[in-house]
């Protein structure tokens, strides 16, 4: 005997059928209901699993990317601390020497060229958020920077007004994970 639901052969005589659990057909009785459906309970249990994967994946899916806009927001945070970071440096650099420098690899060769061995120590400490492969500050002579040249996570000092070959002034620029950053540091010696 066949099953009507599911098309599996039986053995003649059982009520309910053994793959998918659906009443078997009496031979000789009339079903009263031709269209009724009368699912075995292993419909109800898949419709069940099935309710409760959606939900699941409705709850998941947007606390995943809550996730991952708070982890991008944190690696921000790490990158306006590397700018302050530098930008404290550099003012004592600056109080000390009385000039702010042009370059941050300068070693303190060249005659009346100032050591930058402390603004050098400091900056080693600081580490790209987004990226440690790439260094967290560099240097850019053009203001306003190359945006497209910069990697997330990056810090750009820019030496400005400059008197005697010595900048008078500075710039701090960020970049985030996509975007430059909102707020930038502008200082300047008196």
């Amino acid at each position: 005997m066949f099953c009507t639901f599911c098309g599996t052969k039986n053995p003649d005589g059982i009520a309910r059928c053994t793959q998918c659990g659906g009443e078997m057909p009496v031979p000789g009785r009339r079903d009263r209901s031709w269209f009724a459906y009368r699912p075995g309970p292993g419909l109800g249990c898949m419709i069940g699993l099935a309710a409760i994967g959606f939900v699941s994946l409705a709850i998941a899916v947007p606390q995943y990317l809550l996730y991952r806009r708070h982890i991008a927001m944190a690696k921000e945070a790490v990158v306006r601390s590397n700018m302050r970071s530098l930008r404290v440096a550099m003012d004592q650099y600056a109080a000390e020497y009385g000039r702010y420098p042009v370059d941050l690899d300068a070693r303190g060769i060249s005659p009346g060229e100032p050591d930058l061995r402390d603004v050098r120590m400091m900056l080693s400490r600081l580490q790209n958020p987004f990226d440690p492969v790439h260094p967290a500050v560099i240097v850019s002579p053009a203001y306003p920077p190359d945006w497209k040249a910069l990697r997330p996570g990056q810090v750009v000092y820019v030496p400005r007004d400059t008197c005697d070959g010595w900048p008078r002034g500075f710039l701090i620029y960020g970049m985030g994970g996509t975007r430059p950053l909102a707020d930038s540091i502008l200082s300047s010696f008196p």
